[in-house]
């Protein structure tokens, strides 16, 4: 606006220097605009992250630079089982055997079911010497003898008749290609009754192990293997009060065999029981079906896997049906290495 007497040339310099002024204050052309794209300061919120969603996808796992995850080697287990079968061989033992017989299909059955593929040998002794029964069938036998038949702990070849029970091969055990196996079993188990009356289970144990000296273990060649884990099995309704030593004796010998190592051992027993209050699993035996057993008992007992169980029971099956968790037990503890 011009004031009365202001001359227009002054007034028009004085606006364009006051719209200057304003322009170089805004920082000059454009300025306005720059000012407006500069950005905003941050938020600064006193709220927690925000989690991620419940199925956020997995981070991105590198390709490279980046070591594997160490893998679990597989556990060992135990793929040699040799089964050795101490079976009375006198007067009083006729059910006892029968008994053993029958069971052997079912707890072949359980074992191979629970241990999977195991290569198992099989061997069955008797509890004494040669004796009246040994010459007798020596005389029917159906196969050449040789110096082992009749010896304290010899693996069986012949039937309780002196008929040959058809093991394959030369030795005196079943191999895990035995033909027939149950039949063979069941006429190795029938040792007959004509043995000597004075039984000898531990010495004939120790005798087929090579536990204690004595020419069996030439006889049973190639039995017991260093990286298997053996199975002893003794059945018989007398005490053991002939062989040497006391219980604790017999276990280290035993022992010493398999080199000191308990997870290498099982031990099953089926014994006398009226020395055990109610008898033990199957039992108890009567006053004149078997005698106390208290030396075996403790035998048996003394191994970290040992099984007891009434030689007067009925049927044997559920007994060794049990026995395989021992067994299985020792199949996962045993290191073969080690051997």
């Amino acid at each position: 606006m011009l004031t009365r007497g202001q001359p227009l040339e002054t007034s028009l310099t004085a606006t364009l220097i006051a719209l200057l002024a304003a322009a170089c204050a805004a920082g000059g052309p454009g300025g306005e605009r720059e000012a407006a794209s500069e950005p905003a300061p941050p938020v600064v919120r006193d709220t927690p992250p925000r989690e991620p969603p419940p199925h956020a996808p997995a981070p991105l796992t590198p390709l490279f630079d980046v070591d594997p995850a160490p893998v679990a080697p597989k556990p060992e287990r135990c793929e040699k089982v040799d089964f050795l079968y101490v079976v009375d061989n006198s007067a009083s033992m006729t059910d006892e055997q029968v008994s053993l017989a029958r069971s052997f299909a079912g707890f072949s059955r359980v074992v191979q079911d629970t241990l999977d593929s195991i290569d198992p040998q099989i061997m069955v002794i008797d509890t004494d010497s040669r004796n009246v029964g040994d010459i007798i069938n020596a005389s029917q036998q159906l196969e050449p003898g040789d110096t082992c038949d009749g010896m304290l702990g010899a693996g069986q070849r012949m039937g309780a008749e002196g008929e040959s029970c058809g093991v394959m091969g030369d030795g005196r055990f079943m191999h895990g290609d035995q033909r027939h196996a149950a039949e063979t079993f069941e006429c190795l188990a029938h040792v007959g009754t004509l043995g000597d009356a004075a039984e000898r289970p531990i010495a004939a144990l120790l005798a087929a192990t090579g536990a204690s000296a004595g020419a069996a273990n030439d006889c049973n060649m190639g039995f017991l293997r260093d990286d298997a884990i053996l199975v002893v099995t003794l059945i018989t309704d007398e005490e053991d009060e002939v062989s040497h030593g006391e219980p604790a004796d017999w276990k280290q010998a035993l022992l010493d065999v398999k080199g000191g190592d308990e997870d290498a051992v099982v031990v099953l027993g089926l014994i006398g029981d009226r020395q055990v209050p109610g008898g033990l699993p199957g039992g108890p035996c009567g006053e004149i079906d078997a005698a106390p057993a208290p030396r075996l008992q403790q035998f048996v007992e003394s191994f970290e896997l040992g099984s007891l169980g009434s030689v007067c029971a009925d049927d044997y099956s559920e007994f060794f049906e049990q026995a395989v968790a021992a067994i299985d037990t020792a199949c996962e503890a045993f290191d073969p290495m080690l051997h």
